[in-house]
């Protein structure tokens, strides 16, 4: 039951701990978060930094690509909330700051930069525009964005990020947003769940210790903010209607009749307003009902529309697998056997996709000799069957230290996974092996 033990150190020191317990390669950016923390104390959370405080940071930031840092990443997105319920560290970084801090990577003529801005879900306002092309020209590095949201409240942002994203690239600014093909599905239960930080008096009741927390939620007062705030979703980078959440799961198998009804659907059978339902179920089974979002029609066909643009545009790469951000909430790594199996062979052939899960990325974060199949490259090597390649069902399974929960997705096609030149993965058992390495810069 115990997790990672890290009793502090350096970006090196934190990833040395690694070396020989990896079966996959495995790289990591310095993340503007834990640089801010590590300069400012509790301060990180609260302002901006001083011009002392952006020289302490640089240096960090420079220790850590010298220790073989990737590049240096940050976001400053209003749903990205720590415990105490304020904003993570990035979110309150002046746009000096963050361009002080991107223009390290100029000393090592090597790396990338990763961002969401404020303003990402809404196409990228001129302030936003103007970072990212600063970061640039500082670093010279290539930027990697977010998705192309397909976001209803703003449909055509998406379209104004790729058609700004080509116009850098011709002035010679490398860009690159990113395209999923995930089902972009959502699970939750109000014991823990971030999709509701970005409103404030959501997260003022939700980030409370108990009985607090549930006492908040049963307040009219506090109720009527948090009805207020949803039923404006214009703001938000995650939004969705009443009608798209349903019951997952139940704590209480009395309840089981409540699974797969959507929120409107139980209130009508209460005669009480969606929010007041949404809550009264959650609070019967102490915050333990899970919910899912489910996507009608129309927004599948825009999602496909978006994806369908974007999948044959030279600069925008695949992604999104979230990276284990939100365990308990989204699983993305079926990204890439989507690709290879729902846009092949239209549009995309089986080649070009492969191509766009491998040896894209990695020329985009430098990484030499990797996604490639050559002489002198390294052996990282995977076998599918085109035929056999399907994606499973997303499933809830426990297998984290103290049984934390986590989502999970499976894939079958896959012959062999072979990780610098030893097998690790044969139909989808594990050899024993263990022959990632930590990827470090430079």
């Amino acid at each position: 039951n115990e997790g990672l033990r890290f009793k502090g150190g350096s970006f090196g020191d934190y990833w040395s701990r690694f070396d020989g317990k990896l079966g996959i390669n495995v790289g990591s950016f310095v993340g503007h978060c834990a640089v801010r923390r590590w300069v400012m104390g509790d301060d990180a959370s609260e302002r901006e930094a001083t011009p002392a405080e952006i020289e302490a940071m640089q240096q960090l930031v420079r220790e850590s690509m010298q220790q073989g840092a990737m590049g240096f990443s940050t976001s400053q997105i209003e749903v990205h909330v720590g415990e105490d319920g304020r904003e993570v560290p990035s979110n309150h970084a002046s746009s000096e700051e963050i361009v002080a801090l991107a223009s390290v990577l100029a000393e090592f003529n090597r790396g990338s930069v990763e961002i969401i801005p404020h303003s990402f879900a809404q196409g990228y306002d001129e302030s936003d525009r103007q970072l990212l092309k600063d970061i640039y020209r500082v670093s010279g590095r290539p930027i990697e964005l977010n998705i192309l949201v397909p976001n209803p409240h703003h449909p055509m942002g998406w379209r104004a990020t790729l058609d700004f994203c080509n116009e850098a690239f011709e002035e010679g600014i490398r860009l690159h947003p990113m395209f999923t093909t995930n089902q972009l599905e959502l699970h939750l239960k109000l014991s823990d769940t971030f999709v509701f930080d970005e409103m404030l008096a959501w997260r003022e009741a939700l980030t409370r210790p108990e009985p607090e927390r549930s006492n908040a939620l049963r307040d009219p007062a506090m109720r009527a903010r948090m009805r207020a705030e949803f039923d404006d979703p214009a703001s938000r980078a995650i939004s969705f209607e009443w009608k798209g959440l349903e019951v997952e799961a139940v704590a209480d198998p009395s309840h089981a009749s409540w699974i797969g009804r959507t929120v409107p659907q139980l209130a009508e059978a209460r005669g009480i307003d969606p929010l007041d339902a949404f809550l009264d179920i959650s609070l019967e089974e102490n915050l333990e009902t899970r919910w899912q979002t489910r996507l009608d029609e129309v927004a599948r066909q825009f999602i496909h529309h978006v994806v369908a643009t974007s999948v044959v545009d030279p600069i925008v790469m695949p992604g999104s697998s979230d990276g284990g951000a939100h365990l308990a909430s989204f699983v993305g790594a079926d990204y890439t056997t989507r690709l290879l199996t729902e846009w092949v062979p239209e549009p995309l052939t089986l080649e070009h996709a492969v191509w766009r899960n491998t040896l894209m990325p990695a020329t985009v974060h430098g990484i030499e000799n990797r996604g490639v199949l050559r002489e002198g490259a390294f052996a990282d090597i995977l076998v599918m069957d085109p035929d056999r390649l399907a994606v499973g069902k997303v499933r809830l399974v426990k297998d984290f230290p103290a049984d934390t929960e986590r989502y999970v997705v499976d894939a079958e096609g896959y012959v062999a996974s072979i990780v610098n030149g030893q097998l690790l993965l044969e139909n989808g058992q594990h050899s024993g092996a263990l022959p990632g390495q930590v990827l470090r810069g430079g």
